[in-house]
Protein backbone atom coordinates (compact mmCIF):
# COMPACT_ATOMS: atom_id res chain seq x y z
CA UNK A 1 0.00 0.00 0.00
CA UNK A 2 1.23 3.48 -0.79
CA UNK A 3 1.26 5.71 2.04
CA UNK A 4 -0.06 8.86 -0.99
CA UNK A 5 -1.66 9.56 -3.74
CA UNK A 6 -1.27 12.97 -5.31
CA UNK A 7 -3.82 14.91 -7.48
CA UNK A 8 -2.07 17.28 -9.67
CA UNK A 9 0.99 18.66 -10.13
CA UNK A 10 1.63 22.15 -10.08
CA UNK A 11 3.43 24.64 -7.49
CA UNK A 12 1.29 22.88 -4.76
CA UNK A 13 1.59 19.64 -5.40
CA UNK A 14 5.14 19.13 -6.39
CA UNK A 15 5.98 21.36 -3.30
CA UNK A 16 4.46 18.61 -0.65
CA UNK A 17 5.95 15.46 -3.46
CA UNK A 18 9.18 17.19 -2.42
CA UNK A 19 8.51 16.83 1.50
CA UNK A 20 7.16 13.20 0.64
CA UNK A 21 10.20 12.36 -1.24
CA UNK A 22 12.64 13.61 1.77
CA UNK A 23 10.69 11.75 4.37
CA UNK A 24 10.93 8.07 1.84
CA UNK A 25 7.42 8.29 1.63
CA UNK A 26 5.55 6.25 -0.71
CA UNK A 27 3.16 7.87 -3.36
CA UNK A 28 1.52 8.52 -7.17
CA UNK A 29 0.98 11.41 -8.80
CA UNK A 30 -2.57 11.84 -11.18
CA UNK A 31 -2.25 14.69 -13.47
CA UNK A 32 -3.71 15.74 -16.69
CA UNK A 33 -2.29 19.31 -16.75
CA UNK A 34 -5.86 20.89 -16.78
CA UNK A 35 -6.31 23.90 -14.86
CA UNK A 36 -2.04 24.32 -14.93
CA UNK A 37 -2.02 27.80 -14.32
CA UNK A 38 1.46 26.85 -12.67
CA UNK A 39 2.82 26.78 -16.07
CA UNK A 40 1.72 30.27 -16.92
CA UNK A 41 2.53 31.64 -14.09
CA UNK A 42 5.41 34.44 -14.27
CA UNK A 43 7.05 33.85 -11.39
CA UNK A 44 7.91 36.96 -9.68
CA UNK A 45 8.18 36.57 -5.78
CA UNK A 46 8.32 39.33 -3.71
CA UNK A 47 7.44 39.33 0.24
CA UNK A 48 5.05 42.64 -0.20
CA UNK A 49 1.51 42.97 -1.57
CA UNK A 50 2.74 45.93 -3.47
CA UNK A 51 -0.60 47.90 -4.10
CA UNK A 52 -1.12 48.33 -0.68
CA UNK A 53 2.46 48.22 0.28
CA UNK A 54 1.81 45.52 3.41
CA UNK A 55 3.73 42.60 4.16
CA UNK A 56 2.44 39.34 2.74
CA UNK A 57 0.89 36.19 5.25
CA UNK A 58 4.20 35.29 6.94
CA UNK A 59 6.58 36.97 4.61
CA UNK A 60 9.93 36.21 5.98
CA UNK A 61 9.69 32.55 6.81
CA UNK A 62 8.24 32.30 3.83
CA UNK A 63 10.92 34.02 2.22
CA UNK A 64 13.56 31.55 3.53
CA UNK A 65 11.76 28.78 3.24
CA UNK A 66 11.01 29.20 -0.51
CA UNK A 67 14.60 30.32 -1.02
CA UNK A 68 16.02 26.96 0.64
CA UNK A 69 13.40 24.87 -1.47
CA UNK A 70 14.63 25.73 -4.88
CA UNK A 71 18.17 25.78 -3.65
CA UNK A 72 17.46 22.01 -3.06
CA UNK A 73 15.44 21.55 -6.16
CA UNK A 74 18.67 23.05 -8.20
CA UNK A 75 21.05 20.99 -6.61
CA UNK A 76 18.66 17.37 -7.29
CA UNK A 77 18.51 18.14 -10.70
CA UNK A 78 21.31 20.27 -11.53
CA UNK A 79 19.16 23.04 -13.40
CA UNK A 80 18.94 26.85 -12.10
CA UNK A 81 15.44 28.08 -11.05
CA UNK A 82 16.26 30.98 -8.67
CA UNK A 83 17.10 34.32 -9.50
CA UNK A 84 17.85 37.22 -7.41
CA UNK A 85 17.11 40.40 -9.76
CA UNK A 86 15.98 43.45 -7.67
CA UNK A 87 12.23 44.46 -8.13
CA UNK A 88 11.36 48.07 -8.77
CA UNK A 89 8.07 49.51 -8.16
CA UNK A 90 7.53 52.24 -10.06
CA UNK A 91 5.93 55.20 -8.19
CA UNK A 92 3.48 57.83 -10.41
CA UNK A 93 3.03 60.44 -7.51
CA UNK A 94 4.42 61.97 -4.38
CA UNK A 95 2.13 60.31 -2.19
CA UNK A 96 2.80 57.07 -3.35
CA UNK A 97 6.53 58.17 -2.59
CA UNK A 98 5.79 59.23 0.56
CA UNK A 99 3.56 55.80 1.28
CA UNK A 100 6.14 53.81 0.81
CA UNK A 101 8.21 55.53 2.80
CA UNK A 102 6.28 55.64 5.85
CA UNK A 103 5.34 51.54 5.34
CA UNK A 104 9.06 51.47 5.30
CA UNK A 105 9.27 52.17 8.93
CA UNK A 106 6.98 49.47 9.89
CA UNK A 107 9.41 46.65 11.60
CA UNK A 108 8.02 43.80 9.39
CA UNK A 109 8.43 45.72 6.12
CA UNK A 110 11.35 47.11 6.30
CA UNK A 111 13.44 44.26 5.84
CA UNK A 112 11.88 44.27 2.29
CA UNK A 113 11.25 48.25 1.71
CA UNK A 114 14.54 49.76 1.00
CA UNK A 115 14.72 53.57 2.18
CA UNK A 116 15.71 55.49 -0.72
CA UNK A 117 14.53 56.89 -3.23
CA UNK A 118 15.89 54.86 -6.61
CA UNK A 119 16.68 55.68 -10.66
CA UNK A 120 17.42 53.97 -13.33
CA UNK A 121 19.75 54.52 -16.61
CA UNK A 122 17.73 54.01 -18.86
CA UNK A 123 16.01 56.07 -20.83
CA UNK A 124 13.12 53.70 -22.27
CA UNK A 125 11.77 53.22 -18.88
CA UNK A 126 10.54 56.90 -17.74
CA UNK A 127 10.01 57.49 -14.32
CA UNK A 128 9.72 60.81 -13.29
CA UNK A 129 8.76 60.39 -9.28
CA UNK A 130 11.43 57.25 -9.39
CA UNK A 131 11.01 53.95 -8.18
CA UNK A 132 11.15 51.90 -4.75
CA UNK A 133 13.65 48.78 -4.65
CA UNK A 134 11.73 45.73 -3.21
CA UNK A 135 14.62 43.68 -1.53
CA UNK A 136 14.62 39.93 -0.61
CA UNK A 137 12.55 39.77 -4.25
CA UNK A 138 13.36 37.64 -7.75
CA UNK A 139 12.03 35.71 -10.11
CA UNK A 140 11.46 31.56 -10.71
CA UNK A 141 11.34 29.60 -13.61
CA UNK A 142 8.65 28.13 -12.31
CA UNK A 143 7.81 26.19 -16.01
CA UNK A 144 11.51 24.46 -16.10
CA UNK A 145 11.25 23.61 -12.34
CA UNK A 146 8.06 21.80 -12.40
CA UNK A 147 9.12 20.45 -15.96
CA UNK A 148 12.33 18.84 -14.73
CA UNK A 149 9.95 17.62 -11.59
CA UNK A 150 7.55 16.01 -14.03
CA UNK A 151 10.21 14.29 -16.13
CA UNK A 152 11.35 12.78 -13.20
CA UNK A 153 8.21 11.18 -11.91
CA UNK A 154 7.52 9.94 -15.52
CA UNK A 155 11.53 8.20 -15.27
CA UNK A 156 10.22 6.80 -12.10
CA UNK A 157 6.75 5.24 -12.95
CA UNK A 158 5.38 8.01 -10.62
CA UNK A 159 3.04 10.24 -12.44
CA UNK A 160 0.22 8.88 -14.57
CA UNK A 161 -1.13 11.31 -17.00
CA UNK A 162 -4.83 10.92 -17.14
CA UNK A 163 -7.92 12.99 -15.74
CA UNK A 164 -8.48 12.10 -12.18
CA UNK A 165 -12.20 10.08 -12.03
CA UNK A 166 -13.49 11.12 -8.63
CA UNK A 167 -16.21 8.67 -8.84
CA UNK A 168 -13.97 5.82 -8.82
CA UNK A 169 -12.70 6.93 -5.50
CA UNK A 170 -13.70 4.48 -3.06
CA UNK A 171 -12.64 4.78 0.65
CA UNK A 172 -13.27 4.29 4.37
CA UNK A 173 -11.12 4.81 7.87
CA UNK A 174 -8.57 2.86 7.05
CA UNK A 175 -7.52 3.42 3.15
CA UNK A 176 -8.18 4.82 0.04
CA UNK A 177 -8.31 2.90 -3.52
CA UNK A 178 -8.42 4.82 -6.68
CA UNK A 179 -8.23 2.25 -9.44
CA UNK A 180 -5.53 -0.23 -8.63
CA UNK A 181 -3.20 1.80 -6.52
CA UNK A 182 -4.26 1.67 -2.58
CA UNK A 183 -3.12 4.17 -0.16
CA UNK A 184 -3.53 5.66 3.63
CA UNK A 185 -4.03 8.47 2.53
CA UNK A 186 -5.41 11.41 -0.57
CA UNK A 187 -4.08 14.72 -1.46
CA UNK A 188 -5.85 17.41 -3.95
CA UNK A 189 -4.07 20.14 -5.54
CA UNK A 190 -6.02 20.99 -8.49
CA UNK A 191 -5.65 24.41 -8.39
CA UNK A 192 -9.09 25.84 -10.00
CA UNK A 193 -9.78 22.66 -11.35
CA UNK A 194 -11.42 21.57 -7.79
CA UNK A 195 -14.79 23.25 -9.37
CA UNK A 196 -14.69 19.73 -10.29
CA UNK A 197 -13.86 18.15 -7.05
CA UNK A 198 -16.64 16.10 -5.55
CA UNK A 199 -15.19 16.35 -2.14
CA UNK A 200 -14.18 19.55 -1.88
CA UNK A 201 -15.98 21.70 -4.94
CA UNK A 202 -17.95 23.74 -1.60
CA UNK A 203 -15.40 25.25 -1.13
CA UNK A 204 -15.46 29.03 -1.78
CA UNK A 205 -12.96 29.10 -4.78
CA UNK A 206 -13.82 31.88 -7.00
CA UNK A 207 -10.75 32.16 -9.47
CA UNK A 208 -9.06 35.19 -11.27
CA UNK A 209 -8.23 34.59 -14.82
CA UNK A 210 -4.77 36.74 -15.77
CA UNK A 211 -3.20 37.17 -19.22
CA UNK A 212 0.36 37.84 -19.84
CA UNK A 213 2.61 38.53 -22.96
CA UNK A 214 5.87 37.78 -23.48
CA UNK A 215 7.71 40.47 -26.06
CA UNK A 216 11.15 40.94 -27.66
CA UNK A 217 12.97 43.94 -27.63
CA UNK A 218 16.17 44.74 -28.95
CA UNK A 219 16.61 48.12 -27.40
CA UNK A 220 14.62 48.03 -23.82
CA UNK A 221 18.16 46.60 -22.29
CA UNK A 222 16.51 46.54 -18.88
CA UNK A 223 17.82 44.46 -16.14
CA UNK A 224 15.88 44.86 -13.01
CA UNK A 225 11.68 43.73 -12.41
CA UNK A 226 9.65 46.72 -13.08
CA UNK A 227 6.47 47.03 -11.32
CA UNK A 228 3.59 49.52 -11.63
CA UNK A 229 0.27 48.60 -13.19
CA UNK A 230 2.02 45.72 -14.77
CA UNK A 231 5.12 43.47 -13.97
CA UNK A 232 8.13 43.34 -16.74
CA UNK A 233 10.27 40.53 -16.18
CA UNK A 234 13.53 40.46 -18.22
CA UNK A 235 14.18 36.84 -19.76
CA UNK A 236 17.30 37.17 -21.02
CA UNK A 237 17.92 37.63 -24.77
CA UNK A 238 16.04 40.39 -24.91
CA UNK A 239 12.93 38.79 -24.14
CA UNK A 240 10.77 40.20 -21.43
CA UNK A 241 7.41 38.45 -19.95
CA UNK A 242 4.88 41.03 -18.82
CA UNK A 243 0.96 41.36 -17.68
CA UNK A 244 -0.99 40.26 -15.77
CA UNK A 245 -4.12 41.57 -15.83
CA UNK A 246 -7.04 40.05 -13.48
CA UNK A 247 -10.74 39.48 -14.48
CA UNK A 248 -13.19 38.04 -12.08
CA UNK A 249 -15.93 37.05 -14.47
CA UNK A 250 -14.27 34.93 -17.39
CA UNK A 251 -13.33 31.50 -16.67
CA UNK A 252 -12.13 30.16 -20.03
CA UNK A 253 -8.34 29.37 -20.05
CA UNK A 254 -7.81 31.29 -23.46
CA UNK A 255 -6.02 34.07 -24.34
CA UNK A 256 -8.37 37.06 -25.52
CA UNK A 257 -7.80 39.97 -27.67
CA UNK A 258 -9.51 42.24 -24.90
CA UNK A 259 -6.55 41.14 -22.53
CA UNK A 260 -4.22 41.72 -24.97
CA UNK A 261 -5.19 45.34 -26.00
CA UNK A 262 -4.93 46.18 -21.95
CA UNK A 263 -1.91 44.66 -20.94
CA UNK A 264 -0.36 46.72 -24.81
CA UNK A 265 -1.88 49.71 -23.02
CA UNK A 266 -0.52 49.61 -20.09
CA UNK A 267 2.72 48.32 -21.40
CA UNK A 268 2.90 51.71 -23.77
CA UNK A 269 2.45 53.81 -20.92
CA UNK A 270 5.63 52.02 -18.89
CA UNK A 271 8.05 51.92 -21.92
CA UNK A 272 8.78 53.80 -24.85
CA UNK A 273 10.42 51.94 -27.32
CA UNK A 274 9.29 49.34 -30.03
CA UNK A 275 8.85 45.62 -28.78
CA UNK A 276 7.42 42.68 -30.52
CA UNK A 277 4.78 40.38 -29.09
CA UNK A 278 6.17 36.47 -29.31
CA UNK A 279 3.71 34.92 -27.00
CA UNK A 280 0.44 35.36 -25.48
CA UNK A 281 -0.64 32.95 -22.61
CA UNK A 282 -3.48 32.63 -20.21
CA UNK A 283 -4.16 30.87 -16.55
CA UNK A 284 -6.71 31.37 -14.03
CA UNK A 285 -5.32 31.25 -11.03
CA UNK A 286 -7.05 29.11 -7.56
CA UNK A 287 -8.20 32.57 -6.37
CA UNK A 288 -10.13 32.11 -3.03
CA UNK A 289 -13.34 34.21 -1.99
CA UNK A 290 -11.28 35.34 1.87
CA UNK A 291 -8.04 35.52 -0.46
CA UNK A 292 -6.29 32.92 1.98
CA UNK A 293 -5.41 29.53 0.91
CA UNK A 294 -7.35 26.14 1.32
CA UNK A 295 -5.58 23.44 3.41
CA UNK A 296 -6.57 20.85 5.78
CA UNK A 297 -8.45 17.61 6.32
CA UNK A 298 -12.24 16.98 5.07
CA UNK A 299 -14.58 17.04 7.97
CA UNK A 300 -16.37 13.97 7.10
CA UNK A 301 -14.04 11.91 4.97
CA UNK A 302 -11.00 11.41 7.69
CA UNK A 303 -8.10 10.32 5.10
CA UNK A 304 -9.25 13.47 2.20
CA UNK A 305 -7.04 16.49 1.97
CA UNK A 306 -6.55 19.24 0.22
CA UNK A 307 -3.82 21.96 -0.74
CA UNK A 308 -5.10 24.82 -2.85
CA UNK A 309 -6.26 28.13 -3.47
CA UNK A 310 -2.20 29.97 -3.50
CA UNK A 311 -3.76 32.56 -5.77
CA UNK A 312 -0.56 34.68 -7.35
CA UNK A 313 1.38 33.90 -4.82
CA UNK A 314 1.99 30.05 -4.87
CA UNK A 315 5.78 30.44 -5.74
CA UNK A 316 6.68 32.00 -2.35
CA UNK A 317 3.83 30.10 -0.08
CA UNK A 318 4.11 26.42 -1.43
CA UNK A 319 6.69 25.28 0.25
CA UNK A 320 5.15 26.40 3.81
CA UNK A 321 2.00 25.26 3.14
CA UNK A 322 3.32 22.07 1.76
CA UNK A 323 5.21 21.42 4.78
CA UNK A 324 2.53 22.48 6.99
CA UNK A 325 0.12 20.07 5.67
CA UNK A 326 2.87 17.48 5.73
CA UNK A 327 3.29 17.85 9.40
CA UNK A 328 -0.05 18.33 10.47
CA UNK A 329 -1.14 14.72 8.87
CA UNK A 330 1.81 13.10 10.05
CA UNK A 331 2.60 14.71 13.50
CA UNK A 332 -0.54 15.99 14.11
CA UNK A 333 0.80 19.63 13.93
CA UNK A 334 -1.79 21.68 14.12
CA UNK A 335 -2.22 24.43 11.44
CA UNK A 336 -2.21 27.51 11.03
CA UNK A 337 -5.34 29.06 11.50
CA UNK A 338 -5.47 31.82 8.68
CA UNK A 339 -4.77 28.60 6.05
CA UNK A 340 -7.18 25.70 7.72
CA UNK A 341 -10.65 25.00 5.99
CA UNK A 342 -11.81 24.70 9.20
CA UNK A 343 -11.58 28.49 9.68
CA UNK A 344 -15.14 28.01 7.15
CA UNK A 345 -17.71 26.49 9.25
CA UNK A 346 -20.60 27.77 7.20
CA UNK A 347 -19.82 25.38 4.29
CA UNK A 348 -22.33 22.87 3.99
CA UNK A 349 -20.37 19.56 3.68
CA UNK A 350 -21.14 16.73 1.62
Amino acid sequence: MLNYIIVGAGLAATAFIQQLRKQNRSFIVISDDSYQSSMVAGGLYNPVILKRFTASYNAWHQTKLMRVYYNDLEDQFKGKYIYDTPLLRKFSSIEEQNNWFAAGDHPVLSHFLDPDLKQINNVHVPAAFGFGKVNHSGWVDVKQSLSDIRGFLLSQGLLINESFDYKALVHNEEQVVYKSFHAEKIVFCEGFGVINNLFFNVLPMVGTKGELITIESKELKLEQFIKSNLFIIPLGNDLYKVGATYHWDDKSPQPTLAGKSEIIKDLDQMINCPYTIIKHEAEIRPTTKDRQPFVGQHPLRRNLFILNGLGTRGVVQAPDLALALYNFIEFKIELPKEIDIKRLKKIAWI
